[in-house]
C-alpha cells in the first residue's frame, strides 16, 4: 500500500572565514513520497539561521547563478532542475524558487542542490538534499527483485565538502522513528561532528540537538 511520509531535508555549508550574516540554503518537497507517474514541487529555500542554525525561516531569495540543483532518478538519469524553477516571490528579495518534477520511475528520486559563491574575502559552499519515494499504489503485486532494491538502496556519496548520508533506508523513513546518518568531510567519515535536528515549524530551545 502507498503511504504518505514526512518530508525530508539534509544540508550543510561550510564557511572558509568567519561571515556572521551568511544564510542557508535547504530543498524540500511537500511529502516523502508520491505515486509513480504524478509530480511533486521541489522547493530551493534561503533563510536565516537563527538561535545556532536551530531557526529555518525564509529570509530572501537565493540568486541562481552560484547554484546547481539536480534530480536523480532510480534508474540514473539526471534532471536539471534549475531549468525549470519558477519565482514564488513578488519582489525581486522575495518567496522562493520552485520546480514541478514529475516522478516518472519507482524507486528513491534524490534531489541534489549546491552552492559555491564568493562575497568579498569570504567563499562559501553549501549542499543540500532530499528525496522522493515513488511507487504505484495502485498494484497489488509484489515488486520484483529488481525494483525492490530500487527502494532499498541507500543513497549515494556525492563527495561534498561536508556531507550528510542516510544510513536509514527510505522506506523506513518516518515521525518517531530512529534515523541514522553519517557525516563525511570530502568523502570521508568525520569525528565529533555536531548534528541538529530542525522540526519543521518548530523553534528549539538553546543546545538541543
Amino acid at each position: 500500500m502507498f503511504r504518505k511520509l514526512a518530508p525530508l531535508c539534509l544540508l550543510v555549508f561550510t564557511l572558509f572565514t568567519p561571515f556572521v550574516s551568511a544564510h542557508d540554503t535547504w530543498v524540500e518537497t511537500g511529502s516523502l513520497s508520491a505515486p509513480c507517474g504524478e509530480y511533486v514541487y521541489v522547493d530551493l529555500m534561503l533563510g536565516n539561521h537563527g538561535n545556532e542554525h536551530r531557526d529555518f525561516k525564509l529570509a530572501s531569495k537565493i540568486s541562481l547563478a552560484p547554484c546547481t540543483l539536480t534530480a536523480t532518478t532510480p534508474s540514473g538519469r539526471e534532471v536539471d532542475l534549475k531549468l525549470l524553477l519558477t519565482d514564488m516571490g513578488s519582489a525581486e528579495k522575495e518567496g522562493y524558487w520552485t520546480a514541478r518534477y514529475e516522478v516518472d520511475e519507482p524507486g528513491v528520486h534524490e534531489v541534489v542542490h549546491t552552492l559555491d559563491t564568493l562575497h568579498k574575502t569570504t567563499r562559501a559552499i553549501k549542499s543540500a538534499k532530499t528525496y522522493v519515494v515513488a511507487q504505484n499504489h495502485l498494484s497489488q503485486e509484489r515488486p520484483s527483485r529488481d525494483a525492490a532494491s530500487k527502494f532499498a538502496a541507500m543513497p549515494q556519496v556525492h563527495g561534498h565538502g561536508l556531507e550528510l548520508v542516510l544510513r536509514t533506508s527510505l522506506v523506513e523513513v518516518g515521525a518517531g522513528r530512529e534515523l541514522k546518518l553519517r557525516v563525511l568531510r570530502s568523502g570521508k567519515p568525520l569525528s565529533d561532528a555536531r548534528v541538529t535536528f530542525v522540526p519543521r515549524g518548530k523553534t528549539l530551545s538553546k543546545g538541543f540537538d
